[in-house]
């Protein structure tokens, strides 16, 4: 008898209690230096602060493939919350609270003036600017106070998305159900 409660019991936790739970993002994490398509290059942290649930993230853009050449920085500061079990993490929904970009090379401050980058033409260097909801190449750029969707699983010492840093993937209003971000984060 007492063996059939005991397995009523971790049914019930295993259905009903979410993974996010047991799971703490908690801290800092910073992934590799990651090449992307021709010759850039990608690197991010992030800061997990579970006393207030915010996520301030970082998205650094080289020049280069090797993370050398600094191009430029976004900032962005998130409210987060963790949930239930999908696919194969857990809903991971932020709130961008504020979203900015700084140019650090002034090839690319020149480039952008001249193409309107994000919208602007008057960029300086090392000057941030908000940039919610606006196209960034090669980005878009999460809107301030518009939900996003996205999965999250921690194993062993790493921590993946489903499509962090992909922006524009989690702008179509789904869910993804696969670990595809591009970035895999580890403790700092």
């Amino acid at each position: 008898m007492w063996a059939n409660l005991i397995v009523i019991i971790i049914m019930f936790f295993q259905t009903y209690i979410p993974m996010a739970f047991a799971l703490d993002p908690s801290g800092g994490w910073k992934s590799d230096c990651t090449p992307m398509v021709r010759r850039h290059s990608i690197q991010s942290n992030l800061f997990f602060n579970s006393s207030n649930m915010i996520v301030s993230t970082t998205l650094d853009l080289y020049a280069d493939s090797a993370c050398e050449i600094h191009n430029l920085r976004i900032d962005y500061t998130s409210r987060y919350i963790l949930g239930r079990n999908f696919g194969e993490g857990i809903e991971f929904d932020i709130l961008p609270l504020q979203i900015n970009l700084v140019i650090s090379n002034p090839e690319v401050v020149a480039y952008y003036n001249t193409n309107k980058g994000c919208g602007h033409d008057d960029w300086k260097l090392n000057v941030s600017k908000d940039v919610s909801g606006r196209f960034c190449n090669p980005f878009q750029m999460p809107t301030r106070l518009i939900p996003i969707a996205d999965i999250l699983a921690i194993e062993h010492d790493s921590l993946r998305f489903g499509a962090f840093p992909s922006l524009p993937k989690l702008h179509n209003g789904d869910r993804p159900r696969r670990l595809e971000g591009m970035l895999i984060f580890r403790r700092y």
